[in-house]
């Protein structure tokens, strides 16, 4: 028997934390298939109907976490699939995410003649 979409099963959290700008932690919910062995996270840069490419592979059906490191500014998407020895789910839904710039610090104020 096929195991259940991910989309039903594990899908995205409808937030992100963002750590110092740079880092999304991601997390779903474990899938309840117990054949599942691994979740694989997708990533898109150019919109949620762009091309998503693999980022990383999860082992193991509880592991429902996922840190994204070293991000710019700019717009991204994931999702996230369940696998279990044979198959692959389809996408979870899509998550998007925008990094903004990080701002200026004023290092030093006084008055400019």
């Amino acid at each position: 028997m096929l195991f259940r979409r991910c989309a039903l099963i594990c899908g995205l959290v409808s937030s992100a934390l963002a750590v110092a700008a740079v880092t999304v932690n991601l997390a779903w919910n474990a899938s309840p298939d117990l054949d599942v062995v691994s979740y694989t996270m997708y990533q898109a840069t150019n919109g949620a109907d762009g091309t998503f490419k693999s980022i990383g592979v999860i082992y193991g059906r509880t592991n429902c976490f996922f840190s994204v490191t070293n991000l710019s500014s700019g717009n991204y998407w994931w999702c996230v699939t369940a696998s279990n020895d044979f198959l692959e789910s389809l996408p979870s839904n899509i998550l998007p995410w925008t990094v903004k710039p990080t701002p200026p610090t004023i290092i030093k104020a006084g008055h400019h003649p």
